[in-house]
């Protein structure tokens, strides 16, 4: 079963925009100029404003001698600075690399030298880790923001403070090819290296596009996300979408569940997304009933929630509609999208392929199209999926294959069209002969009263090839047994041979920024 997307307004190969996004900041301008953009824990911006002080960085940036193509890193908390940032690097046509700030020294290292970048703009905070590397190339090409330090590996920094007070003539934005490119985000490296995803243009404005559609945002909606600003499904969809459709934007430069909940009351935040989490941090902090979060009209996260959590969300956030977006960083991200109310009577679904946008389809080994019904591989097409995995030919190969990007993820399509997960490709665990994919029993182990977290994974055995292993995380002041648990699973009807032979308690589960489970650390 397919459809093939319609596409969008980008999808003319020879038309070119002003800045890409800039163009859409113009507009803003003009219709929501006064308004506030940018809620940062000390100030207020407006469109205007922001727009001037990226203009005024845009000049001193200019005048370090940064161009159009260059490759410039942001290495930066998500605060006000970022999207000053990009902005001034927009107008300049820079191509934008957002570093995730929880890398290690050696992969920020590696990146460093792969990219060949010309600049890079840190926070001062961050400065301690780069410290601990040899900035291949970069010497005195760096931007700090925050007090600079008086020297720096040998060499002075530049001043982000002294940059904005440039006063030089205006410099005349560039005109960019949608087609080039535009930013690279490395993924989070959870199964191997990090990889560098090469956005063009085009791509980056049909994400936003998408998730202004999926999340219905309008002029005066005040937007809270949980996510990183380097992380692509904020980069490229929340702000994206937030400056298209005049909405004003909480800047989180860390995660912290009573900071969240301090926000969204006192900025009255009508749209908030997460991971699942950082909902489950959110929904166990012991003040979450203090918190006046009645402005909520809309609460989002990514990818699939156990049902017992979703069943928490809407007691917690009764008056909100609650949403849940499937997709991944290669598309944009360009996915899917289903309503609370819809999941309740479609268990498991991913929603409806919306085909102005994305096309899906679920095929067997051989690339041919499966049943309605059958398990086959996810793959995808859309306007927002990337380019290439940068200067790796071998894996953009292996994912994009005339034209379908590759998931690695298993599913399927009910008669109705709507797309379910069943797991990753990778992660099967395959016990005497019978395929277990880990989410199901995931699900079954979250129905207990006292899991927090849990993940499943196959660990190896003598006989059987691999068996299923579970690590648990109990809530504070609940204890329970491993026996306990086993008839748990037993009482839920989950098949004899997908019970785990194994589980380890622990204090917690390792997770990456986005909150995912880091399941290769924990063997």
């Amino acid at each position: 079963m397919m459809s093939d997307y319609r596409g969008d307004d980008f999808t003319n190969k020879d038309e070119r925009f002003i800045g890409g996004e800039i163009g859409f900041l113009q507009k803003s301008l003009q219709l929501f100029g006064g308004c506030p953009f940018l809620i940062d824990d000390k100030h207020t911006y407006s469109f205007l404003e922001t727009d001037r002080i990226s203009t005024q960085l845009s000049r001193g940036l200019s005048r370090l001698g940064i161009r159009q193509g260059n490759r410039i890193i942001l290495y930066l908390e998500g605060g006000a600075e970022f999207v000053f940032s990009r902005l001034a690097l927009r107008k300049l046509g820079a191509v934008i690399i957002p570093l995730n700030t929880d890398f290690s020294a050696p992969k920020i290292e590696k990146i460093i030298g792969d990219i060949k970048a010309d600049w890079m703009i840190v926070s001062k905070r961050l400065l301690c880790v780069l410290q601990k590397t040899t900035l291949p190339g970069l010497s005195g090409r760096v931007i700090v923001v925050g007090e600079i330090p008086w020297d720096f590996k040998g060499f002075k920094v530049k001043s982000f403070k002294q940059l904005l007070e440039e006063r030089e003539s205006d410099i005349h934005f560039i005109t960019t090819d949608l087609n080039s490119d535009a930013t690279i985000c490395y993924t989070s490296g959870t199964t191997g290296p990090p990889k560098g995803i090469v956005y063009t243009h085009r791509n980056t404005l049909a994400a936003g596009r998408w998730m202004a559609k999926a999340t219905g945002m309008q002029p005066g909606d005040v937007l809270l996300t949980a996510i990183p600003m380097y992380v692509s499904s904020n980069f490229n969809g929340h702000f994206l979408a937030s400056l298209m459709q005049g909405v004003s934007i909480v800047l989180l430069k860390r995660f912290d569940p009573e900071d969240v909940l301090a926000k969204i009351e006192a900025h009255k935040v009508t749209i908030f997304h997460a991971t699942g989490n950082m909902y489950v941090n959110i929904l166990n902090n012991k003040n979450f009933s203090n918190y006046n979060l009645s402005s909520l009209k809309m609460v989002t996260w990514s990818n699939i929630l156990p049902k017992a959590l979703q069943l928490q969300l809407r007691r917690a956030f009764p008056s909100a509609e609650i949403m849940q977006f499937y997709g991944f960083a290669e598309g944009g991200p360009v996915g899917t999208y289903i309503k609370l109310q819809d999941l309740f009577q479609k268990p498991g679904s991913c929603g409806k392929i919306d085909p102005g946008f994305a096309c899906f389809r679920v095929v067997d080994e051989k690339g041919s199209d499966v049943s309605p019904g059958e398990i086959g591989e996810i793959i995808y097409q859309s306007p927002g999926l990337m380019r290439a995995y940068y200067q790796n030919p071998q894996a953009t190969e292996k994912a994009i294959r005339n034209g379908w990007y590759y998931t690695g993820d298993l599913g399927r399509l009910d008669q109705d069209g709507f797309l379910y997960i069943v797991g990753r490709n990778k992660d099967i665990i395959n016990c005497g002969g019978e395929r277990v994919y880990p989410v199901e029993v995931e699900e079954v182990l979250f129905k207990h009263p006292a899991i927090l977290d849990v993940a499943v994974l196959g660990v190896t055995h003598p006989t059987l090839g691999q068996e299923i292993k579970a690590f648990v995380v109990l809530k504070e002041g609940f204890q329970v047994t491993v026996e306990e648990l086993i008839v748990h699973c037993q009482k839920m009807n989950l098949s004899p041979y997908k019970i785990p032979g194994k589980i380890e308690f622990r204090k917690a589960l390792p997770k990456n920024s986005m909150g995912k489970t880091l399941k290769g650390e924990l063997i």
